[in-house]
């Protein structure tokens, strides 16, 4: 059914509602909720959600099995954090723990960005979670609480390059299986620097990458979006 505004979405259709939360739900919260203070008007919250709700919208429609597995993947993460955190006596303190339950909110992120249709931003977001595990390994493999810590509170002290991470990693004696055969995991040209090479070509603003075998990678949002100039539903993408 169409109307002035729109398709009209079926009845009975769960995706139709939108619910606010009450305060209960969340660990930290005020105990009531506060009234609106400067509530936005309609045309701004319009233009602002419009084109991603449509985009969630159609999205969901003819990808629900990837959405449901990609959520399946995000609990998974959590347990993997809760079972990390239980092998050390502080986890407060591990690398390794602390990344990895920082990347979940990346994860978290690129799935909602891939739902409204943000795939510059979305693919963006694994490289920044890629970043922090593989640096979380790093620290947890060649301890440093100092340097560490320096990394965590984002001083140049602490500066720790993707390149030096692979290096080292590979040599370490825990690490050393996953260089044999034909794939390397950590070495040049293997698998790790693959993924970041090309991760790392949507956080510039370059429209296209191009890969070493001449493969071309559209980019930026508008390439992506298939020449629009604002979030539409791209299956291609």
């Amino acid at each position: 059914m169409r109307s002035t505004e729109g398709i009209v979405m079926v009845k009975g259709d769960f995706r139709s509602k939108r619910y606010k939360l009450p305060p209960e739900a969340f660990a930290i919260a005020p105990k009531e909720e506060p009234e609106p203070t400067d509530l936005v008007d309609h045309d701004t919250w319009r233009s602002l959600v419009w084109l991603a709700d449509d985009v969630s919208l159609r999205t969901s429609e003819h990808h629900g099995t990837l959405l449901r597995r990609a959520s399946q993947f995000l609990e998974h993460w959590c347990l993997l954090v809760i079972d990390l955190q239980s092998l050390v006596t502080n986890p407060q303190d591990d690398p390794l723990s602390l990344t990895c339950l920082n990347a979940h909110n990346d994860f978290q992120a690129f799935l909602h960005l891939i739902l409204t249709g943000f795939y510059r931003q979305a693919i963006a977001s694994l490289r920044i979670a890629m970043e922090a595990v593989l640096t979380g390994a790093y620290f947890r493999l060649f301890p440093d609480p100092n340097k560490f810590q320096f990394w965590a509170d984002g001083y140049r002290e602490g500066q720790i390059w993707m390149k030096t991470i692979r290096d080292k990693l590979k040599q370490h004696k825990r690490c050393r299986r996953f260089e044999q055969g034909e794939h390397p995991l950590l070495g040049k040209n293997g698998w790790v620097d693959f993924l970041y090479s090309r991760l790392s070509a949507f956080n510039h603003g370059r429209p296209f990458y191009t890969d070493q075998q001449g493969h071309q990678l559209p980019t930026s949002n508008v390439e992506l979006w298939g020449g629009s100039n604002g979030p539409v539903y791209e299956p291609r993408s």
